[in-house]
């Protein structure tokens, strides 16, 4: 959501998700991603370590995407 106290969505033209699959991808981590949604699906064997390295290329990326960093 673009406001989080009020909820309010980005707009459709914002492609906030795939925006952020890109931002993802450069970091060298594939994830489904459409205009409005982010989904990651790691492997049933996926150790912690990895899992938090997945966490933490999301964040990153979600939040250089909000501060319109490149």
């Amino acid at each position: 959501v673009q406001d989080m106290d009020s909820k309010k969505p980005f707009g459709p033209q914002r492609m906030f998700g795939k925006c952020v699959e890109r931002r993802m991808i450069n970091a060298g981590m594939l994830a489904r991603c459409d205009p409005d949604w982010i989904a990651i699906a790691p492997p049933l064997i996926t150790t912690f370590q990895q899992a938090d390295e997945m966490i933490e290329i999301v964040v990153q990326c979600v939040a250089a995407e909000l501060q319109g960093r490149t």
